[in-house]
């Protein structure tokens, strides 16, 4: 029985990897989907992402395009997963520098297409940032058999209709014609043929009679690019302040990454001047994949060079705690700060500890921290408690003295933050060493 495989493209940073987690996700319970993701990049960032937040097999072939410079990984990664994962149905996103076309030429010509069951080639696209006359764009324009146009709750009436207008003179006619937001697809799409849709009468050619020779006689679509990868040690954090400027540049085609970072763990994801950033259950290590147009190494260069700089966060002296307002300034607090603001007995507040606090609450408003802005704590051994809401830190305590002296380190000091009941997330954390408003 032939394997239903499916071809998800698009340009860089049009929400595949989204659209496509969400629809594996859903048809989970009924089949064992693959997935083969292809980065253009070395960190295999949604290779990471898929693995982490999907639970689906994926199988990433990264350091280049699938179309042109790493073609045999396709086939071998092909024939592993019908070989020996015998998935339902196979999912396979090329770079977003990859021509669709191309992958459908090898995979009629690569020895598995007597395995393999050719579904639709669905080709994704932003209306804030299609433009059809950019060769890379016109040809995965051309090379999809359904577009799904995304994010348009983001585009303007102007930018639709530019899209809306270059598919009713698109021939041959798509298949069907999309909008969604968020990436999300119909269910039932995988379930459909190359037969079906509604332009499918209208259709009169087919991708597998594409002359493969013809597609190469064009220049490598990744030539136009350059690209800067990372896979940095899980024990370094960085500040993402720092990460943030480097990024924030209008050379900047695309970037996405992961980073153990001083406001949580964090992906982010770069592309078209929008900026996304959330936090993620990833905890391997931190990456990232940085592509710019060519003859910008230069630029590259200095972007990874300022990443690399930001990697490391010393942790604070032992006599002190940072305090980090939302633009990264940090100021040193010492015990005799914290004494200025109070001292209260622990023991009458933390049944079974002791020592002397002082709320964390006033060490906040030090700051003039709103109710509604977020709190990170940090260990000096480098363990970062989830984002919390000001608000929710209620009579939370800094302990920073016992006995008048230093809090010793075998009770969690010399600084560490109790919450009476230990409702809170950032109840016990030990060793603390930086305060993080965000």
């Amino acid at each position: 029985m032939r394997i239903p495989v499916h071809i998800v493209g698009g340009f860089l940073g049009v929400g595949k990897t989204t659209a496509l987690t969400a629809l594996v996700a859903s048809r989970a319970a009924t089949e064992r989907a693959a997935i083969v993701v292809n980065d253009f990049g070395e960190a295999g960032i949604d290779a990471a992402r898929m693995t982490t937040e999907g639970g689906t097999t994926v199988q990433n072939i990264a350091g280049g395009c699938i179309c042109c410079t790493a073609p045999e990984g396709l086939v071998r990664v092909l024939s592993e997963l019908l070989d020996v994962q015998k998935p339902d149905r196979i999912y396979i996103e090329p770079s977003g520098l990859g021509r669709p076309r191309d992958v459908v030429d090898m995979l009629a010509r690569g020895g598995v297409a007597s395995r393999v069951d050719l579904r639709p080639v669905v080709v994704i696209v932003d209306p804030e940032r299609l433009d059809l006359a950019d060769p890379l764009m016109q040809e995965q324009w051309e090379g999809g058999d359904v577009l799904v146009v995304n994010r348009i709750d983001l585009a303007s009436a102007a930018s639709l209709e530019v899209v809306r207008a270059s598919v009713r003179a698109k021939w041959p006619p798509f298949l069907a014609s999309i909008e969604t937001t968020h990436g999300v697809l119909p269910g039932a799409l995988p379930d459909w043929t190359r037969a079906d849709g509604p332009g499918a009468g209208d259709r009169s050619h087919d991708h597998g009679d594409h002359d493969h020779a013809h597609a190469h006689a064009l220049p490598d679509s990744t030539d136009a690019f350059v690209a800067r990868s990372a896979v940095l040690p899980p024990e370094l954090t960085f500040s993402w302040d720092a990460v943030r400027r480097a990024i924030d540049l209008p050379e900047v085609v695309r970037f996405k990454g992961m980073f153990r970072s001083d406001v949580g763990w964090v992906r982010v994801d770069l592309a078209g001047g929008r900026l996304d950033v959330r936090g993620t259950p990833w905890r391997r290590d931190s990456r990232y994949d940085l592509i710019l147009a060519a003859g910008l190494e230069d630029v590259a260069d200095r972007v990874a060079g300022s990443i690399a700089a930001a990697s490391v966060i010393a942790p604070s002296a032992e006599c002190s705690v940072q305090l980090v307002d939302p633009e990264g300034n940090a100021t040193e607090l010492d015990r005799t700060c914290f004494e200025r603001l109070g001292a209260l007995a622990v023991e009458e507040r933390v049944p079974g500890r002791v020592g002397t606090a002082v709320l964390l609450g006033s060490v906040l408003d030090l700051l003039s921290v709103p109710a509604d802005a977020r709190v990170v704590l940090c260990a000096s051994d480098g363990m970062i408690a989830e984002p919390v809401a000001r608000g929710e830190l209620g009579d939370a305590l800094l302990v920073y003295a016992l006995d008048g002296g230093p809090l010793p380190e075998k009770q969690g000091g010399p600084f560490r933050v109790l919450v009476p009941g230990g409702a809170s997330r950032c109840a016990n954390v030990k060793g603390l060493s930086r305060i993080r408003v965000v």
